[in-house]
């Protein structure tokens, strides 16, 4: 479980104080996806930072399993919105860097690799370089890498945004596919509201800056096949773009 209760985070620039976050409190359930939208610059890509372990100054609190971020080692992904990937490795060597970089021998190494690229779909382009890959497969990379280090909580910063729409909405359906095998809980910043509302279990819609929570809602119909073109879904989209303009 992910718990924060009050966080506040500010920056100094130029000797002018700037609140990212004010007071924001929100609870993630084990094996949730919380799909978090709100405008740029509202906080979103620091909360995420925070959770991650990055940023380790701020007020309030947050734990993850009840421990601080920073304590948690490998257990907690990033997947950023350019997916992370060095172009001079190859797949293989990008989905097991962070293992090596832990030292992992190199039987668990292989072992945990490729049963992540299998997962993804990958195993048979772990040769190639990112700038022979697709979006889509560069997306699969980044999330097989996370797979790899055996993470229980995945923090994704707009990890679709750079692909088009068709490829898109695939990429999600393996994502969600992996999502329900794995059972990790999922923290998804993203700023198109019919993917928030596609993807997650609770949406969050966060207010201008300082980023605080001004929405939330449970969403049953996470997931479901043809919902996309359900008047549900569209309700529960308008609701959220209501939402947003406030």
């Amino acid at each position: 479980m992910i718990k924060i209760t009050n966080l506040t985070k500010q920056y100094i620039n130029n000797g002018i104080r700037l609140t990212a976050l004010d007071g924001l409190n929100l609870t993630v359930s084990k094996g949730e996806i919380c799909s978090i939208i709100g405008p740029s610059g509202c906080g979103k890509t620091t909360l995420l930072y925070i959770l991650a372990g990055i940023i380790k100054e701020y007020e309030g609190k947050v734990s993850i399993h009840n421990l601080s971020p920073d304590s948690l080692g490998g257990t907690v992904g990033l997947i950023l919105q350019d997916y992370g990937l060095l172009p001079w490795k190859t797949v293989w060597q990008n989905v097991v860097l962070g293992l090596e970089i832990k030292k992992v021998s190199k039987k668990e190494q292989e072992e945990r690799g490729e049963k992540a690229l299998q997962k993804v779909g990958l195993a048979h382009l772990k040769h190639l370089y990112p700038s022979q890959l697709s979006g889509g497969q560069k997306q699969r990379v980044a999330i097989a890498r996370a797979l790899s280090m055996n993470v229980n909580v995945l923090l994704m910063d707009e990890p679709f945004s750079a692909l088009d729409a068709m490829t898109r909405e695939e990429a999600q359906e393996i994502f969600l596919d992996l999502w329900k095998r794995s059972n990790m809980t999922v923290v998804l910043v993203t700023h198109n509201i019919e993917e928030a509302v596609y993807l997650g279990n609770k949406i969050v819609v966060m207010s201008p800056s300082p980023g605080k929570i001004s929405y939330e809602i449970l969403n049953p119909h996470q997931g479901k096949m043809h919902i996309r073109s359900h008047p549900i879904f569209y309700q529960l989209c308008a609701r959220i773009r209501q939402h947003l303009k406030k």
